[in-house]
């Protein structure tokens, strides 16, 4: 029986069904009081009668309640209204791995990285919690639209104080040994890893006995066909190895790097939209911190292409302009002047080189370099100067102190934002637009 939109079960007001099954449904709900959807596991009152069934969804229940990280996907309740039974779980906005994998093929090398580092985190988490999941494929990893690759499905996993094997369908992600119906271990999700990590540097899930890594960095080749190993005692031995090896060949990345190079590439493969856009930190206006490995997103999701001519027309027309085309002069003195003197902050916006500035007998201090990375594109204007258009790869050079930069986009509205950058910093900063104006 279906569960009509608008149905209130408790606190969740039920908004639509997402999927069913023979195991019961998923519903999107939301819960009023604390202003949050949610994802809603129905079992239909009648399914209770399966043992299986019902042993899966309260393992589900159980375990998951478990564990608090950002890399599986939260419990969040479980209770039963009027004869059916429920499991409230995290509402995660984004596709699952496998519906990534065939719309956007393989991916980067080092956005592989960034995803095994990710679900390495969550095994690790699972792990130390005397839990094994035993059934780690792509279809069980959900991807946010934060970026952040989510594990889930914990209803076949096994804890360590258990003795039956997990009752899981052999396939290409599935250890030799849980294949074989033997009781797995850590190392049993470490193969599992090792799959996915295989198919997102070829295309393909691997093959037993074939493994083709062309164009794979050599060191990383070595680990995935390490954790591929038949033989258990042949793999690392835990979740926390692969990370750290993981790490190690990506420079050692935070969460939050991690979550922006998948973010770029799902957007770059077309995978989510500009309208779906989130911040990456939840830090308000404070930009990010720089980093060498910051890449630019592509202005492939630009929206319509008049609003773009239009724009690129009227930023020609400024650089053309007399007032743009002057080097500036030197500041009149102080009793003299009868105009405001430009903007000091600003020391290049155009591509040209400035002019070196008349020496006073004072050592000026040394420009801050910047460059802005804006999710989908924007027209950016730093301290009320000329606006230009993202991306942009050549640094600019600001003066350090405070800044005031605008986003301007004809259909995501105008976002503002305050920096304060220092004397030779370099940095990179983000900006991802959502679909109303900030400021």
């Amino acid at each position: 029986m279906t569960t009509p939109a608008g149905t209130t079960i408790g606190s969740i007001r039920i908004e639509q069904s997402l999927k069913s099954g023979g195991s019961g449904s998923l519903l999107l709900g939301r819960q009023p009081a604390l202003e949050r959807l949610v994802a809603v596991r129905k079992l239909p009152g009648e399914l209770l009668e399966q043992p299986s069934v019902t042993e899966r969804f309260r393992r589900e229940a159980r375990l998951g309640a478990r564990i608090h990280h950002p890399n599986i996907v939260a419990v969040l309740d479980c209770f039963a209204y009027r004869g059916d039974h429920y499991l409230v779980l995290e509402y995660v906005d984004g596709p699952d791995l496998r519906e990534v994998l065939t719309r956007a093929g393989g991916a980067p090398t080092q956005v592989a990285l960034s995803v095994g580092i990710e679900l390495a985190r969550g095994l690790q988490e699972l792990h130390a919690r005397g839990i094994v999941h035993a059934n780690l494929t792509p279809e069980r990893i959900l991807v946010s639209r934060w970026g952040e690759p989510k594990i889930r499905g914990l209803g076949l996993a096994r804890e360590r104080s258990e003795d039956s094997p997990p009752q899981v369908m052999p396939g290409p992600y599935t250890a030799p040994e849980v294949a074989a119906g033997e009781m797995g271990d850590a190392r049993a999700d470490v193969y599992a890893l090792g799959a996915l990590l295989y198919e997102l540097l070829t295309e393909r899930p691997p093959d037993e006995g074939k493994l083709r890594m062309r164009g794979v960095p050599k060191p990383l080749a070595r680990l995935v066909a390490r954790c591929l190993q038949r033989d258990r005692r042949r793999r690392p031995g835990t979740a926390d190895a692969v990370r750290r090896a993981l790490e190690s060949m990506a420079n050692r990345p935070e969460a939050h790097e991690c979550r922006s190079a998948i973010l770029d590439w799902l957007y770059e493969a077309g995978v989510l939209r500009p309208a779906q856009a989130a911040q990456v930190e939840e830090r308000g206006t404070e930009p990010e911190e720089p980093s060498e490995k910051a890449r630019s997103f592509p202005l492939g999701w630009a929206v319509a292409g008049s609003a773009v001519a239009v724009v690129a027309l009227a930023l020609l027309l400024q650089t053309l302009s007399p007032r743009e085309s002057r080097a500036p002069e030197p500041p009149a003195p102080q009793e003299a002047a009868t105009e405001p003197a430009p903007p000091a902050a600003v020391l290049s916006i155009a591509p040209e080189p400035v002019p070196p500035a008349v020496s006073s007998g004072v050592r000026e201090p040394e420009p801050a370099r910047i460059r802005f990375v804006v999710h989908p594109w924007a027209q950016v204007e730093l301290d009320g100067g000329s606006p230009f258009l993202t991306p942009r790869a050549k640094p600019m050079k600001i003066a350090p102190g405070d800044h005031v930069v605008i986003f301007r986009h004809p259909r995501l509205g105008t976002h503002k934002l305050d920096i304060r950058v220092e004397a030779g910093e370099e940095r990179v900063i983000r900006h991802v637009l959502s679909d109303g104006p900030t400021g």
